[in-house]
């Protein structure tokens, strides 16, 4: 049986390389064709009768591991400079006035037809306003510089800040001030992890002796991370502030006290740990997105009254980015497009409690929307793409 789980396992991960390369060359999202492959395989393990295991822990953890690897690598390829805080201060606004909007904007309309709490049905909406960096970063590959920038800030900036919200609604058992004075702390305390972390981090990167010495740093990051989690702190702004500090290191020299943390051997391993994050994260998200097929039944994905729901919602999540990206004069295309669903919305659905869960809004609809705004992106970004005068100089990126 070991045996047999061991080739499956192989020839998956071999399968999903291939895949990729493929999707690589049409500049076509990989993981809508990992989820279909895992659906496929959930059909043929029920018409074996074969019985699975609870996956939804082993699902959850995965997908927090991959939102751990793909926020860094993007925020390992961002040149920070002072000239650019304009852009990432736009970047954010545009990740914040969107997000906000949608979920009110969107619960307030749905309590018109689902006879539940206002309280809980933000919970339950909050999940599909979060635009999905790991989806929407390694499809970037085929924009020029500055869209792809600008869409890297502001996909990062929403799953950190996404899970701020959600935590903040979720855990909202006392006053406003309360709430806020909670968040405070909490931010507080990020804060102090953060610095703390990158610094302790970025020294073992350039004490440790050649070797085995990659692995054990990316088993530190996850660690700080999951000690950040456990005190329900938002973890994601360590990685991030990690990945930037990392990818951006001369800038910082005229810190005399950054010499302890031998910036001349970071620099020595920088590529090697980018490449080792790459290969990673792709073999996580691969067999996130394959599992994430086995947990879906083919029912749930075609079911038609949900795509009336899943529909009204991404139609309400374009308007209002077109709205906010002409307000705050951003261009529209192709950033209208960059704004898929994906890991954080999965993640997010899971962790809402079974009785808290709204029926209208279950797995089907959170499937749908992850699929219909991949394709969209994909679809959008490639009628972009081949209207511009501009190479791209390189080809799509995707899981």
């Amino acid at each position: 049986m070991v045996q047999k789980l061991i080739i499956l396992f192989s020839f998956l991960v071999i399968f999903s390389y291939v895949l990729d390369v493929i999707c690589k060359k049409i500049k076509v999202p990989s993981v809508i064709f990992l989820i279909a492959l895992g659906i496929v395989g959930r059909i043929v393990v029920d018409n074996f009768h074969i019985k699975l295991p609870v996956i939804t822990p082993v699902l959850m953890t995965l997908g927090g591991i991959s939102l751990i690897l793909v926020v860094l690598q993007g925020a390992m390829e961002l040149q920070w400079s002072p000239e650019k805080n304009r852009l990432i201060f736009k970047m954010l606004l545009l990740c914040v006035f969107p997000m906000l909007t949608l979920a009110y904007v969107a619960s307030y309309c749905l309590s018109f037809y689902i006879p539940h709490s206002f309280h809980r049905i933000l919970v339950n909406v909050i999940p599909f306003a979060i635009i999905s960096s790991a989806i929407a970063i390694p499809a970037t590959g085929m924009l020029a510089e500055k869209p792809r920038e600008q869409i890297v800030y502001e996909s990062s900036f929403s799953d950190i800040l996404g899970l701020l919200f959600f935590n903040f609604i979720f855990t909202n058992s006392g006053g406003l001030l309360h709430q806020v004075g909670v968040f405070s702390l909490e931010l507080l305390g990020t804060i102090v992890l953060t610095l703390l972390g990158t610094l302790l981090i970025a020294w073992l990167l350039g004490f440790l002796p050649d070797g085995v010495r990659l692995i054990p740093i990316l088993a530190a990051l996850v660690f700080v991370f999951e000690i950040a989690e456990y005190f329900e702190l938002p973890a994601l702004i360590f990685i991030f502030v990690f990945g930037v500090f990392l990818g951006n290191l001369s800038k910082f020299s005229k810190y005399h006290f950054l010499k302890y943390i031998h910036p001349e051997r970071i620099k020595l391993h920088f590529d090697e740990f980018y490449n080792i994050v790459s290969e990673v994260g792709f073999l996580v998200r691969s067999v996130f997105f394959l599992m994430l097929g086995f947990f879906i039944l083919p029912s749930e994905l075609l079911n038609l009254k949900a795509l009336l729901w899943s529909c009204g919602i991404l139609a309400l999540s374009y308007l209002i980015r077109y709205c906010y990206l002409r307000l705050l004069r951003v261009t529209i295309f192709p950033n209208l497009f960059y704004s898929p669903r994906g890991l954080v919305t999965i993640l997010l659905f899971l962790y809402i409690p079974l009785g808290e869960r709204l029926p209208q809004l279950g797995i089907s609809v959170v499937i749908q929307v992850v699929i219909l705004s991949t394709l969209i992106m994909a679809i959008g970004g490639k009628i972009v793409s081949s209207k511009s005068n501009e190479p791209t100089g390189q080809e799509v990126q995707d899981i």
